[in-house]
């Protein structure tokens, strides 16, 4: 893009400006009168509010001395980024300098309740595509002075701004700096999107399971603020990013704090329980099947024998084909519309499990257990560890189907070794548990009055 000082013809500065923009279609530049003075109004009609330019021209037609307005542009390097950005630049006849006219379009929607993160009680409002708006929404929840914004550019092509949310004195300094350094780097790369900034600066963590928390709801993310994490959020995204994390932090859920203590930490253990139970029950139907067939209660034998005899294929491939089936269901939910999307989910897994079973592909139980899995894993509220779990069930599907219970136990141990091992930004992932922390499992894994700790610590 070039640097050349603007000209004093205005002839000169449009050819050179249509120039720059390829002579796309959307640039507006149009020649008028204003003040007895020849000008050229210059701006992108995708970009710029139509009603704002007439007001700000009319303001300045009525008298307004051109002296007085506070910015100004120099070069065509300026000029260009200030109509990106939606404002129009207004040059006179024999000025080498342009007038820029905020007149940026404002198409923000409200800050609705995020569709994936609903919750029954609490707050109902979400972030937007906005990041000031983010901000606010955040600093509306914690009145504290200690929250600090670090603001940073990323991206060579896009110059995404970003920010880094967190309070004083709770974060961790080294790892605050850490990721301010890595945005330095990646002010001169490709971003486009928050995860593909958030990967760079995981990349060093080697792990299948989400190594950081996508959120909509503010009133979650001034949550983990206050226990110190960090909070990354970018410009045109609606999600904020929270690191370091760990991994019962999946299981939890702004209802918690809105139900009686006993009724939070049962649903905390449902969640946990469902996670576990959809990693291994098609695992452990396969093992049972296969090589433990003496563990099925004897008043069970004859219906389970009855239905699976029939079956050609082994219980593996059983297994594997419904699952397959549920995620093709699973998927083309999700990309068609919301009503068709219910309607394939209901329908599809109903004609499909009943046709399957009526042509003798799977037997009755198989489609209990599939379905029963399926049912446990839309406990889960985040997405990325949902994905997770989808692929590590079936490492533990083939372990049970060579080796039987032996296989489940050894796959689920080098499981467990892994989460003991993984570190995010120096914080251990599988926190308390590894390294252990009595303190911090009643903390995460039972729901406590913050009250009733104050206490017991005096």
């Amino acid at each position: 893009m070039p640097y050349d000082e603007l000209q004093e013809t205005l002839a000169e500065n449009k050819q050179t400006l249509e120039k720059v923009f390829q002579h796309t279609e959307d640039l507006q530049v149009q020649m008028m009168t204003l003040q007895e003075k020849k000008a050229l109004v210059c701006s992108l009609k995708t970009m710029a509010d139509d009603q704002k330019i007439v007001q700000q021209l009319t303001t300045m037609e009525a008298g307004i001395s051109l002296k007085e307005m506070s910015e100004k542009v120099t070069n065509i390097q300026d000029m260009v980024e200030a109509i990106l950005l939606g404002n129009t630049v207004v040059l006179v006849e024999g000025k080498q300098e342009g007038i820029v006219l905020q007149t940026a379009q404002e198409h923000e929607r409200s800050p609705d309740e995020p569709e994936n993160e609903r919750v029954v009680q609490g707050a109902h409002n979400g972030f937007i595509e906005n990041l000031d708006v983010n901000i606010h929404l955040i600093r509306r929840r914690l009145k504290q002075e200690d929250l600090h914004v670090t603001y940073k550019t990323v991206g060579k092509e896009t110059e995404n701004n970003v920010a880094i949310v967190y309070l004083k004195g709770k974060a961790n300094e080294e790892t605050i700096q850490y990721i301010e350094d890595q945005l330095e780097v990646m002010q001169q790369k490709k971003v486009r999107v928050i995860g593909e900034l958030v990967n760079y600066l995981l990349r060093h963590v080697k792990t299948i399971f989400p190594k950081k928390l996508y959120t909509e709801r503010p009133d979650r993310t001034t949550a983990y603020l206050t226990e110190g994490k960090i909070a990354i959020l970018m410009d045109n995204s609606a999600i904020a990013c929270i690191v370091p994390i760990s991994f019962f932090a999946f299981f939890q859920s702004p209802d918690d704090f809105n139900e009686q203590i006993y009724d939070g930490t049962l649903f905390r253990f449902i969640r946990l329980a469902s996670f576990i139970g959809a990693l291994i029950f098609p695992a452990t139907y396969i093992a049972i099947i296969t090589y433990h067939f003496e563990i099925i209660p004897f008043e069970m034998i004859t219906l389970v024998k009855n239905s699976i005899e029939t079956v050609p294929f082994p219980p593996f491939f059983e297994a594997f084909i419904m699952i397959v089936t549920i995620e093709l269901i699973r998927e083309a939910g999700i990309r068609l519309p919301s009503p068709i999307g219910q309607t394939i989910g209901i329908v599809g897994g109903i004609i499909i499990g009943e046709a399957v079973v009526t042509a003798g592909l799977v037997s009755n139980v198989v489609v209990i257990v599939i379905a029963l899995t399926a049912i446990m894993s839309f406990t889960i509220a985040s997405y990325e560890m949902g994905n997770t779990l989808r692929i590590l069930s079936f490492p533990i599907m083939v372990a049970a189907a060579l080796f039987g219970f032996v296989g489940i136990v050894a796959s689920t141990l080098i499981i467990l070794f892994h989460l003991c091992k993984v570190k995010v930004l120096n914080t251990p992932y599988f926190f308390p548990l590894a390294p252990f922390d009595f303190a911090s499992i009643k903390r995460i894994l039972f729901r406590i009055h913050r009250e009733t700790m104050d206490v017991k610590k005096k």
